[in-house]
């Protein structure tokens, strides 16, 4: 399942196996309760003060849901949940115009649900510019007209 994935993953220094094994297996825990195919998936990741990264949560979109690994690295937490119909976008970067990464660029994306909450996404360096395509992808599509929160 990795393959397809192989050239993000080594993009945000993913390359290790055992990064990899924890990813895989991510993935492999999603697919196995989620109906549908994983179409794409985002790393959640932040710099720590030190510059060394640190990586969250596994993200997975799929054509009618979203999944998540929380805490992959100790002891993770799966969740998946469908796209509702009423959400709302908040886009906060630092460093980042939207167009090309830096290595200081930074990126948060919430998702609010009306449903359930919100679903937040980070991405720093390179992995801004993938995770600006996942919104455009799979979140933007999905904005409509008179949407959002009550």
């Amino acid at each position: 399942m990795l393959e397809k994935y192989k050239a993000y993953l080594d993009s945000i220094q993913i390359s290790s196996p055992p990064l990899l094994e924890k990813v895989e297996e991510c993935l492999r825990d999603i697919q196995h309760f989620c109906p549908e195919e994983i179409r794409d998936i985002h790393i959640n990741d932040y710099v720590q003060e030190d510059g060394t990264h640190q990586y969250e949560s596994v993200e997975c979109f799929t054509d009618n849901f979203l999944g998540c690994v929380s805490s992959f690295m100790q002891t993770p937490v799966v969740e998946i949940r469908p796209w509702p119909n009423d959400m709302a976008l908040e886009l906060r970067s630092t460093n980042y115009d939207f167009k090309k990464a830096s290595d200081q660029s930074r990126l948060a994306v919430t998702i609010e649900f009306s449903t359930f909450g919100d679903w937040e996404y980070k991405a720093s360096g390179i992995n801004c510019d993938h995770l600006r395509d996942m919104v455009l992808a799979h979140v933007s599509p999905r904005l409509r007209k008179g949407g959002g929160l009550p």
